[in-house]
């Protein structure tokens, strides 16, 4: 529910004179912040989101203008407000400035010099800070259900205040991100990479008809995605992620997508699916990963006593590992080839790379030392079941 600059324009345009002189779009654009701002050499303190005021006190001339609105942009700022009339005219707002501003959906507004620069920032502050306690008992509402305190109810009741209803479908998906730059990170940084990541992708969800929460949980960007089809979650992740390499190239993301819920009290369901698909995505490598996707896994995730798996694990395949270890050799990767090539001495030979021969002389000993039919489908589906058990072990 954050809030944009349609919001702010259209509730105060009258009351400070704005005049917009960019096309609606520009006006999609999150706003998190306003911040006063005359001098190019200060911006290092923005994080992004910011609605900039300036009076142009530093600015003498159109080029200055355009140097410093390409700046704001590159902080990634929202739009700039110019009260015009004392330092900077209208007529000082060239048409390359405009160009400038349309080509990277950057507001621009100017402002009377009488209006009173107190009264609109104070105006501006008082929003943010309604809107942040707002966002705020949402995600503590959201939270609540997760950790399945004992004021779920409550928390139901205060989403439904804010139209979430309680009886439609949800589903989690959980972002992980990690500077792609080998670097030791501070307290400080890590929360400002957060804020940068938040203020992207809430842009972006602006721009989509996904209704959803994104929040901060357990060090991970967590959106709970509201009344919509996995296929549609998918393809609005799948697009903040090609975005996020665009305008965040720094950082390596990727995506678990949980299921699908029958309503909010399965919350943490869908998070626990979702950081599975996570967990999966960062073993493969991959971006992205849904609950959906990780097949047999699905079951061993709903196994808690993982002393069994591990016990189910040894049973099988055991002697093998204990050989391959005190050996130096691959029999297990052997028994995994025969199993998914059906038994084909010619497609095992191709898999590893090796001459048929060799593989021949690999599956007597296997058999020698199995003591038992690796042809048989129920042998051969334990085998398989005991190999997937070890990458999910792996994983875990």
């Amino acid at each position: 529910m954050s809030l944009t600059l349609q919001e702010i324009y259209e509730n105060t345009k009258s009351k400070y004179h704005l005049n917009l002189l960019t096309p609606l779009h520009t006006l999609k654009q999150v706003m998190n912040w306003v911040y006063i701002g005359e001098d190019i050499t200060t911006f290092d303190y923005l994080n992004g989101g910011e609605l900039v005021i300036t009076t142009g006190l530093c600015i003498h001339n159109p080029e200055e203008l355009y140097d410093f609105i390409r700046a704001l942009i590159q902080h990634e700022c929202c739009g700039l407000i110019i009260n015009t009339g004392g330092y900077l005219k209208a007529s000082s707002i060239t048409s390359d400035i405009r160009q400038l501003c349309v080509k990277n959906d950057f507001a621009l507004f100017t402002m009377p010099w009488e209006v009173s620069f107190q009264a609109i920032t104070k105006d501006y502050y008082n929003r943010i800070f309604q809107d942040n306690q707002t966002d705020t008992a949402i995600t503590e509402s959201f939270l609540s259900i997760l950790r399945q305190d004992q004021d779920v109810r409550h928390s139901i009741l205060l989403l439904e205040e804010y139209r979430y209803t309680a009886s439609e479908p949800y589903c989690m998906c959980v972002l992980n991100y990690r500077s792609s730059i080998d670097e030791a990170t501070t307290l400080s940084q890590t929360e400002e990479w957060q804020k940068q990541l938040l203020y992207s992708i809430d842009s972006l969800l602006h721009d989509s008809s996904l209704k959803h929460h994104v929040m901060i949980y357990k060090d991970t960007i967590v959106f709970i995605c509201c009344d919509s089809h996995l296929k549609v979650i998918r393809k609005t992740m799948e697009h903040i992620l090609n975005h996020l390499k665009v305008i965040r190239p720094r950082f390596e993301c990727r995506i678990g997508i949980g299921s699908l819920t029958q309503d909010l009290t399965e919350l943490a369901v869908s998070y626990k699916r979702a950081v599975a698909a996570l967990t999966m995505a960062e073993y493969h490598k991959t971006s992205i990963c849904t609950f959906e996707e990780m097949g047999f896994f699905r079951l061993l995730l709903s196994v808690h006593d993982q002393a069994l798996l591990h016990s189910y694990l040894d049973e099988q395949l055991g002697t093998l590992m204990e050989y391959d270890q005190a050996h130096n050799s691959n029999y297990m990767e052997t028994l995994y080839q025969y199993i998914m090539c059906g038994g084909s001495i010619q497609s095992i030979a191709a898999a590893m790379y090796c001459h048929r021969n060799t593989v021949n002389y690999r599956v007597r000993n296997l058999k020698e030392m199995l003591g038992c039919d690796i042809d048989d489908t129920t042998v051969r589906f334990d085998f398989l079941t005991a190999f997937c058990i070890k990458e999910y072990l792996e994983i875990l």
